[in-house]
């Protein structure tokens, strides 16, 4: 290519930086486009059409994942064979920053009880969301993840040798 190694691997870490941040994978993409076609202005045109096809891109609503379905999804991307169970998820999420335990006492049984909750960097892969209640008829609100979440979550245990 028309550009240095140092160049490469300097676009390389920022996105990985900027992924670990929670910056959108697609505004990383558009991102790196940019910066190639700034050091490689003879392949620019090249770089430009696909920084145009990745921003025409049909905008797909990334439906919320459960602790589950994230051990699920880890797992596969870890070439693991067996899915990585809910708990230790979330004994992730809560390591990595992403979320934290709520600790409050039952109206009902008088036992104390948690949540999860986001924290402000976990705001930026989770949401909450209302959901009926098993065995009730009332709400609860719980912690649903955006697939982004599974490679912050891969990057997390890479570093941390887990």
């Amino acid at each position: 290519m028309g550009y240095e190694s140092s160049t490469r691997d300097a676009i390389a870490f920022a996105a990985k930086e900027m992924q670990k941040a929670g910056v959108d994978v697609k505004q990383i993409t558009t991102w790196k486009f940019e910066q190639l076609s700034l050091f490689d202005p003879n392949n620019s045109a090249i770089y430009e059409s696909a920084k145009q096809k990745v921003e025409a891109t049909s905008v797909v609503q990334d439906i919320p994942l459960s602790p589950t379905e994230i051990g699920k999804l880890l797992a596969k991307q870890r070439g693991e064979s067996k899915a990585i169970a809910a708990r230790s998820i979330n004994q992730y999420l809560i390591d990595s920053g992403l979320q934290y335990k709520h600790y409050r006492i039952s109206s009902k049984t008088k036992k104390q009880k948690f949540d999860y909750r986001l924290t402000e960097l976990g705001k930026q892969y989770g949401v909450i969301e209302a959901t009926t209640a098993r065995n009730s008829s009332g709400t609860v609100y719980q912690v649903r993840w955006y697939s982004c979440c599974v490679d912050f979550l891969s990057n997390w245990l890479d570093e941390n040798d887990k």
